[in-house]
């Protein structure tokens, strides 16, 4: 993910549900069909995912934020901006989602190392220990692993999502305010929690999309509301309505 345009003021929405989602959430059907949204793996010629986590289990997430904090982020802030742009995830796909708190993560082969009860590790690091995946103007980086579960099936069983704390500061201006609750309509856009949407976003098994409208556009924009496009809400919705393994 690359960030564009930054000229950007504060904020952050709180979903109404900013701690963790254990019980499924009832989704409403987005106004109108989009074909703004793809998957890792799809079937049915990309309208559906080949590959999704099981949408009948709780998937547990962790955050490393020791460098976030080395590099003056607030673990506090940046916890309920996660939270936030995760209960909006959990609000559009009815995939149940529990935080297990802080975590201790380690490098392997560019992306995190898994963590016992945990199976979306979330981490900040620097292009210094995550070389590999945070090359070049890569603000982030997410991904998943799976394994066949028959009848051309996939189950995604782990995740991981690494952001770049150096490029956060060096290229954002959100991370200096603290949380603003309000709807994203009512305040300046939050370009740092969209990259947050969009970095979970893959490792819930959505690809980027070529439509400049929705989260999972390759680029950033500041003056973009943090907020789920049609095609997010439509991708987000076919993870969580699969069957279950």
């Amino acid at each position: 993910m690359r960030i564009l345009g930054w000229v950007l003021a504060l904020g952050l929405i709180t979903s109404p549900a900013a701690a963790d989602i254990g019980t499924p959430v009832k989704i409403a059907s987005p106004t109108s069909a989009s074909p703004s949204y793809r998957f890792f793996e799809a079937r049915s010629h990309g309208v559906n995912p080949r590959a999704y986590w099981n949408p009948c289990r709780t998937i547990r997430y962790g955050i490393d934020f020791r460098a976030a904090t080395r590099h003056g982020l607030t673990k506090s802030s940046e916890r309920e901006r996660w939270q936030s742009a995760i209960a909006e995830v959990s609000q559009a796909s009815g995939l149940r989602f529990k935080y297990v708190g802080q975590i201790v993560t380690h490098p392997a082969g560019g992306q995190p190392a898994r963590v016992k009860g945990v199976d979306i590790p979330i981490t900040f690091g620097t292009a210094k220990n995550y070389r590999a995946a945070l090359r070049g103007a890569s603000a982030g980086e997410a991904g998943v692993h799976w394994r066949p579960s028959g009848n051309g099936r996939k189950q995604i069983n782990s995740g991981y999502v690494v952001m770049d704390a150096q490029d956060i500061v060096l290229h954002t201006t959100s991370w200096q305010s603290a949380p603003d609750s309000r709807p994203a309509s009512d305040r300046p856009a939050d370009a740092l929690r969209a990259l947050y949407m969009h970095e979970f976003g893959h490792a819930l098994g959505l690809e980027h999309v070529q439509d400049n409208g929705q989260i999972m556009f390759p680029t950033i924009s500041a003056s973009r509301p943090d907020s789920l496009g049609e095609g997010d809400l439509q991708g987000l919705r076919k993870l969580g309505s699969q069957r279950c393994f």
